[in-house]
């Protein structure tokens, strides 16, 4: 089962805050250790978003988002899709499949950068 977890990061405070500012986390993930409550995007995953969002929209997805800082992220699974920026059928769409495949770099960066091993070293 997968749970997504979505935190904010305060680099000028050096640590995590729960969703209503209290330090520490919101819930417990795999094996009892801690999940931080909320983290905002970092410079380099928002980059990584926009550059795969003006791929998908440069291969038929013209509703496709560019993500911002606020925008909800899954840890080493990048920015999530609403369902509007989707066409009928959603991921299983032939342009949704040919899109992916052609922005599969730009895609890989954004997910890579949505580590959180990557984020803690920005």
């Amino acid at each position: 089962m997968r749970i997504r977890v979505l935190v904010q990061w305060f680099p000028l405070c050096g640590g995590l805050r729960g969703q209503g500012g209290e330090e520490g986390v919101g819930e417990r993930g795999q094996g009892d250790v801690p999940v931080p409550a909320r983290i905002g995007a970092h410079l380099v995953l928002v980059q990584a978003g926009v550059r795969a969002a003006q791929c998908m929209r440069a291969h038929g997805l013209p509703n496709y988002r560019d993500p911002t800082a606020s925008t909800p992220f899954t840890p080493g699974h990048g920015f999530g899709l609403t369902i509007d920026q989707l066409p009928a059928g959603g991921k299983t769409n032939a342009i949704v499949q040919r899109a992916q495949r052609a922005c599969a770099a730009q895609i890989t960066a954004e997910l890579n950068a949505s580590k959180l091993s990557s984020l803690s070293h920005g």
